[in-house]
Protein backbone atom coordinates (compact mmCIF):
# COMPACT_ATOMS: atom_id res chain seq x y z
CA UNK A 1 0.00 0.00 0.00
CA UNK A 2 1.46 3.75 -0.92
CA UNK A 3 0.31 6.99 -0.22
CA UNK A 4 -2.60 8.84 -2.12
CA UNK A 5 -1.39 12.68 -2.13
CA UNK A 6 0.59 12.19 0.62
CA UNK A 7 1.74 15.45 3.34
CA UNK A 8 4.38 13.30 5.30
CA UNK A 9 5.31 15.94 8.01
CA UNK A 10 7.45 14.02 10.34
CA UNK A 11 10.07 10.84 8.70
CA UNK A 12 12.42 8.85 10.42
CA UNK A 13 14.35 5.47 9.67
CA UNK A 14 16.26 2.66 11.26
CA UNK A 15 17.70 0.26 9.03
CA UNK A 16 15.09 -0.84 6.68
CA UNK A 17 12.29 0.48 8.71
CA UNK A 18 10.68 3.44 8.00
CA UNK A 19 8.24 5.76 9.91
CA UNK A 20 6.02 8.63 7.92
CA UNK A 21 3.35 10.96 10.11
CA UNK A 22 1.18 11.55 7.28
CA UNK A 23 -1.02 15.36 7.76
CA UNK A 24 -4.53 14.18 8.62
CA UNK A 25 -4.14 10.50 7.99
CA UNK A 26 -1.68 9.08 10.71
CA UNK A 27 1.61 7.26 11.41
CA UNK A 28 2.50 4.62 9.22
CA UNK A 29 5.24 1.98 8.98
CA UNK A 30 7.24 0.11 6.53
CA UNK A 31 9.44 -2.46 6.93
CA UNK A 32 10.94 -3.39 3.73
CA UNK A 33 12.49 0.01 2.75
CA UNK A 34 9.12 1.59 1.55
CA UNK A 35 7.87 -1.30 -0.39
CA UNK A 36 4.88 -1.43 1.59
CA UNK A 37 2.86 0.13 4.52
CA UNK A 38 0.86 -0.69 7.33
CA UNK A 39 -1.10 2.57 9.47
CA UNK A 40 -0.22 2.39 13.17
CA UNK A 41 -2.72 4.79 15.08
CA UNK A 42 -2.55 2.70 18.58
CA UNK A 43 -3.06 5.77 20.91
CA UNK A 44 -1.97 8.57 18.92
CA UNK A 45 -4.99 11.31 19.36
CA UNK A 46 -3.41 13.40 16.62
CA UNK A 47 -2.52 13.13 13.26
CA UNK A 48 -0.32 16.45 12.73
CA UNK A 49 2.89 15.17 13.13
CA UNK A 50 6.07 17.61 13.97
CA UNK A 51 8.74 14.86 14.54
CA UNK A 52 9.89 11.28 15.13
CA UNK A 53 12.63 9.99 16.58
CA UNK A 54 14.15 6.36 16.74
CA UNK A 55 16.34 5.15 19.16
CA UNK A 56 16.59 0.90 18.66
CA UNK A 57 12.99 -0.28 19.32
CA UNK A 58 12.10 3.16 21.05
CA UNK A 59 9.84 5.50 19.14
CA UNK A 60 8.73 8.37 20.20
CA UNK A 61 6.13 10.92 18.21
CA UNK A 62 5.45 14.59 17.96
CA UNK A 63 2.23 15.31 17.55
CA UNK A 64 -0.38 18.44 18.31
CA UNK A 65 -2.02 16.12 20.79
CA UNK A 66 1.58 15.55 23.02
CA UNK A 67 5.06 13.41 23.18
CA UNK A 68 3.99 9.87 22.29
CA UNK A 69 5.95 6.54 22.68
CA UNK A 70 6.45 3.01 22.04
CA UNK A 71 9.20 0.72 23.11
CA UNK A 72 8.61 -2.06 20.75
CA UNK A 73 8.52 -0.58 17.58
CA UNK A 74 5.28 0.53 17.38
CA UNK A 75 3.89 -3.07 17.66
CA UNK A 76 1.47 -2.80 20.73
CA UNK A 77 0.39 0.54 21.07
CA UNK A 78 1.76 3.74 21.62
CA UNK A 79 1.54 5.74 25.00
CA UNK A 80 1.32 9.73 25.58
CA UNK A 81 4.16 10.46 27.66
CA UNK A 82 3.99 14.48 27.66
CA UNK A 83 0.48 16.85 26.60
Amino acid sequence: MGFANPEVWALASNGSEIYAGVNGVGLYKSIDNGASWNLLNNGISSSNFSCIALNGQDVFISATGGVFHSNNGVRNGIQLIQD
